[in-house]
């Protein structure tokens, strides 16, 4: 039985349009270094890609009908697309990723920017769409508040200016939770509150001290240390930020290992596949 985590992120929307938002970089979408993929090839590339992934990195829970069962999260209907064009290195750079997954490492950054279908409209054009990311914006456009801006690369936003559909400028995070709308704000120095280590200004770590979350210097080796407050390659071991456990290596908390994972001993990561059978 395939779990239901696994499921509700196999969406068709959820292959339709590869961005910023699902990966720490942005390139172009325009990688002519990946073959591009046919429309007609590409539900079965990128399910076989999946369904080999979970399989070749021993995945619990890969279902024997795995193939046959993606396929319906992954072929939009024909009323979906209507009226839009499919970018065939779009489709290449999205099983690409796929594929990669075999490697079974950890978590990998998925730095495509395109969308696998697009419509005619220019930038500043109005523009709708029903399907979730299906919109009738151009090629390296998207439809945002009703009009197409640009998918990626349109300019950062800056100190207190809406980061909704845009990246911050440097030195500033987007801020979700101090208003009803997202806005750059200051990165928070030492001692300030913080909701994430990224969220922090350079150099610091947001770490859980008390009721709050704060940011803190990272400890250096030999320093006295609450969990998760030391430096890159470290971690508190007996009050102390010590050099981090390799896997296999006897522990008591994640914060000891280089991994990041302790079940009574540190583990190897979890490969990126296995997040799809989970």
């Amino acid at each position: 039985m395939i779990h239901g985590s696994f499921v509700q992120g196999l969406t068709v929307a959820s292959v339709l349009f590869l961005s910023c938002a699902l990966g720490t970089g942005c390139s172009s979408g325009d990688d002519k270094s990946v073959p591009s993929v046919a429309e007609a090839d590409l539900t079965t590339r990128v399910v076989s890609a999946i369904c080999d992934a979970g399989r070749k990195c021993s995945c619990d829970a890969v279902p024997p009908s795995c193939e046959e069962t993606l396929a319906g999260y992954y072929t939009p209907t024909p009323s979906q697309t209507e009226g839009l064009t499919y970018d065939a290195q779009c489709g290449g750079q999205l099983v690409a990723h796929y594929e990669s997954l075999s490697a079974c490492g950890g978590i990998q950054e998925r730095s495509s920017c395109c969308r696998l279908y697009y419509g005619t409209k220019g930038a500043g054009a109005s523009c709708g769409g029903a399907n979730g990311d299906l919109d009738d914006c151009g090629k390296g456009l998207r439809c945002d508040g009703g009009t197409c801006v640009a998918l990626c690369g349109g300019g950062k936003a800056q100190l207190g200016q809406s980061c909704e559909s845009s990246t911050c400028a440097d030195g500033l995070w987007c801020d979700y939770y101090s208003g009803e709308t997202a806005v750059c704000a200051r990165l928070p120095g030492a001692g300030e509150s913080c909701y994430d280590s990224y969220e922090c200004a350079a150099g610091l770590r947001c770490v859980a001290l008390g009721s709050d979350d704060v940011c803190v210097i990272p400890g250096a080796i030999g320093a006295a240390c609450e969990p998760y407050t030391c430096g890159d390659g470290l971690g508190c071991i007996d009050g102390v930020c010590a050099k981090s456990k390799p896997v296999g290596s006897l522990c008591s908390m994640d914060d000891e290992c280089d991994s990041g994972i302790c079940e009574g001993a540190c583990q190897n990561p979890t490969p990126e596949a296995c997040f799809y059978f989970q």
